[in-house]
């Protein structure tokens, strides 16, 4: 669940279109027909829970912290991935990148 809305408007200043996927809509094979899950940390607090994580609550070390750094490492990536994604659409926006002559 990502704040897709908040990090167009406030960290990339109305740049850009909330997305959906690791493509910019200007890329070959972006899908316009898919659409992002709602931002409502309830339900994906209950997604977690069904798909077996327990989440934990507290300040104190996890008793088992493998969980903990998998998920850090899957979001890292997906921000990873997003930020390219955002860098590229904004060069060629900005007509630094000439993709096609």
């Amino acid at each position: 669940m990502i704040p897709r809305e908040t990090i167009v408007r406030d960290l990339l200043h109305g740049l850009g279109l909330p997305g959906v996927t690791g493509w910019p809509n200007v890329a070959v094979g972006y899908d316009a027909t898919l659409k992002p899950y709602e931002y409502n940390l309830t339900k994906a607090i209950e997604h977690m829970e069904a798909a077996g994580f327990e989440l934990v609550y507290s300040t104190l070390p996890s008793p088992n912290p493998t969980y903990e750094i998998r998920i850090v490492f899957c979001v890292g990536i997906a921000l990873f991935v997003s930020s390219l994604s955002i860098i590229s659409f904004l060069k060629r926006r900005r007509g630094k990148i000439a993709i096609f002559k």
